[in-house]
């Protein structure tokens, strides 16, 4: 067991591992910032990311639908990649 003082020794990351996938609300908003930014180019990134965050709030049924299967997607790709992947990492959180 690990104490308080102890430090925590990291895992060094391996730069060949699958990345995560990205979910339906990533996919939404790579989908939309860079309309928002042509639209808006004096605007802060973070500006832009709180108005696409309320619009995804509200976003159409049809349009989360197309977002969520896309992740779905993403998903089956990633833990496709992983099982492949001659890294040895899991994707319990995919």
């Amino acid at each position: 067991m690990r104490d308080a003082l102890t430090p925590q020794i990291r895992r060094k990351k391996d730069k060949n591992a699958p990345k995560r996938p990205r979910n339906a609300y990533l996919i939404f908003l790579d989908r939309h910032r860079p309309d928002m930014q042509k639209e808006n180019p004096s605007m802060a990134m973070k500006e832009l990311t709180r108005i696409l965050a309320a619009r995804w709030q509200n976003v159409s049924p049809a349009e989360r639908a197309e977002c969520d299967r896309l992740a779905l997607e993403n998903k089956v790709r990633a833990r496709n990649a992983c099982a492949t992947s001659s890294v040895h990492t899991t994707l319990s959180h995919v």
